[in-house]
């Protein structure tokens, strides 16, 4: 999608080109950032090159037969890129305290989940792709979570609201990926480009919202604006 594209360029442009503008932490959660959003859209190219005329070819051809698994590893890398982002982020901003270190084990759980997918066949096996991603979900939701209600209650000082704003629209639309993976699992995977223009459009609201967000950091990045937030409580092991 044109839009992963234009999200990863400006995400890049922004570690590039403006990180003395953010302390260097924030610069690592970029960081963290473009490395998944870099792999989405390479994916997301990679997968639409691939489906071009794919609807058109019978069930049984070689071409399906060859994207579907391929479809599939991207989906499931899709899904741990996700589930394990906030727990990466909390990780490194909690580094060296006790929410560190259980962030650290969410991280490598979700590589397990994953891999256990991947023994199971998911790539081959629709039912188990969809059987194995509620799990990574629950990880992305309790991840997501505990970032924001440590966001609020002042435990990431360094987290600024442009940086805060960016992961609370991510943080939405994983909310919404259940609700997504019901209906591609009510429909099938040879009935999922019947209800795929709809999840489009939603993955594109995401990515215009985001695409803004990071415009405007880069403004003010370069109009020598400061980005921060007051915190009343720092929390002792913090970064």
């Amino acid at each position: 999608m044109a839009l992963r594209a234009v999200l990863a360029v400006l995400v890049g442009w922004l570690v590039l080109r403006h990180r003395r503008g953010l302390p260097a932490v924030v610069t690592k959660c970029w960081m963290i950032i473009l490395l998944a959003v870099a792999f989405a859209a390479l994916n997301g190219v990679w997968l639409e090159a691939l489906g071009v005329g794919l609807s058109d070819l019978p069930p049984d051809a070689p071409r399906r037969r060859f994207y579907y698994p391929v479809y599939s590893a991207g989906y499931l890398i899709n899904a741990s890129l996700a589930a394990m982002l906030p727990a990466a982020l909390l990780a490194l901003l909690l580094k060296r305290t006790k929410a560190g270190w259980a962030a650290l084990g969410t991280l490598y759980l979700a590589l397990a989940i994953a891999l256990s997918g991947i023994l199971r066949g998911s790539h081959d096996d629709w039912d188990v792709l969809l059987s194995t991603t509620p799990s990574l979900q629950l990880l992305g939701l309790a991840g997501w979570t505990a970032f924001f209600v440590a966001y609020f209650l002042g435990f990431l000082p360094r987290v600024d609201g442009y940086l805060a704003a960016f992961l609370g629209v991510a943080a939405i639309f994983v909310m919404l990926t259940p609700i997504n993976e019901a209906v591609l699992l009510l429909v099938g995977r040879d009935n999922a480009a019947a209800v795929w223009d709809t999840l489009l459009v939603m993955q594109s609201v995401r990515y215009l919202l985001q695409i803004g967000i990071v415009a405007l950091l880069i403004r003010t990045l370069q109009g020598g604006g400061a980005v921060g937030r007051a915190v009343a409580r720092p929390v002792s092991g913090t970064v």
